[in-house]
């Protein structure tokens, strides 16, 4: 899966609308909230937020991890270039080296890594 990392993002992990529409997944989960969001180039969009099941990282798995599926029409998310958006909330439980001259980035594990992703949805 090809995925866009964004530390300017408070968000866990965001499915882009052509991925979404492309395996049918609206109305497979019940949105736990929506969210309404305005990017920097002010395209506009909702997100209907749910909880992974599963999701694998290597040879790493994270469980009920709380993302979203795209419906924004315009922008980053509605790119057919990737699957989603990583944002900060899942990226800061990990140490991000980039090697940009082989084109790699390693995500290592920090002592982040099991923290609740949203205190609100624990309590």
């Amino acid at each position: 899966m090809k995925v866009e990392i964004d530390t300017g993002s408070d968000r866990v992990l965001d499915m882009n609308t052509p991925f979404v529409r492309q395996n049918d997944l609206l109305g497979t989960q019940s949105p736990f909230a929506i969210s309404r969001i305005t990017s920097s180039d002010s395209n506009a969009g909702e997100l209907q937020n749910v909880f992974f099941d599963e999701v694998r990282l290597g040879n790493m798995n994270f469980y009920k991890i709380p993302g979203a599926f795209s419906t924004v029409t315009e922008g980053v998310q509605a790119s057919q270039e990737m699957e989603g958006v990583l944002g900060n909330n899942f990226l800061q439980r990990f140490n991000i080296t980039l090697d940009l001259q082989n084109g790699y980035i390693y995500l290592e594990p920090n002592n982040l890594i099991y923290k609740p992703f949203y205190h609100f949805l624990i309590e």
